[in-house]
């Protein structure tokens, strides 16, 4: 996930009963909360707080000014989601080492899930976007997300993903797959620096 802007997209939330329903997903990083007056949050369906990672004790550390921010957004689109978006496409070593110990190893999972769980308690999230990307998609991402999900639905919570339009992580299963609410497609991965020589559409913003 581009880390430098607020990114919108906008994803298929499959639904049984009404087919498709088209959603628009706002990520806004903490350090770009002093913009906030210039977002018209009515226009999102949904907005992603972006990104909090845990320390070695798998604890998420407090955000500034959220609880002001989240009161902004609600107070200008009182219907939107806010989703608390985890991990992120450029993770420092000592955040991917964190993730790798507390969802690779079965028993740090009810640690870190835990921990999460009081978060967007504490916070009155609606949800969770996990956007753990390639080399950190590891062997305990499904398992990880499956204990989550069953988590998040005791509490009416939503679960999310951003993944790659040009890929499957091969440690994605297809029940992990199945757990997420809707799943937002970073089309913008298939044109960009990191493909000097594949040029092309490129994601506008």
């Amino acid at each position: 996930m581009n880390k430098f802007f607020l990114l919108i997209l906008v994803s298929l939330f499959l639904e049984t009963t009404f087919g498709q329903e088209s959603l628009i997903v706002g990520y806004l990083p903490t350090y770009r909360f002093k913009t906030s007056s210039e977002i018209d949050f009515c226009k999102l369906t949904h907005v992603n707080i972006c990104f909090a990672n845990p320390n070695s004790k798998g604890e998420f550390l407090a955000i500034d000014s959220l609880t002001e921010m989240m009161a902004i957004i609600r107070e200008s689109n009182p219907t939107i989601k806010i989703n608390l978006s985890l991990a992120g496409g450029a993770l420092i070593n000592n955040q991917a080492a964190y993730w790798r110990k507390f969802i690779n190893i079965k028993a740090n999972r009810p640690i870190i899930i835990s921990n999460i769980l009081d978060y967007i308690e504490k916070y009155n999230f609606d949800g969770v976007d996990v956007d753990l990307e390639w080399g950190n998609v590891t062997k305990g991402y499904s398992p990880f997300v499956i204990a989550l999900k069953d988590s998040l639905l005791k509490r009416n919570k939503l679960l999310t993903a951003a993944l790659p339009g040009v890929k499957k992580f091969k440690n994605i299963t297809e029940e992990a797959l199945e757990a997420f609410d809707y799943i937002n497609i970073m089309a913008y991965d298939e044109r960009g620096s990191w493909s000097p020589k594949n040029a092309g559409p490129h994601s506008s913003m």
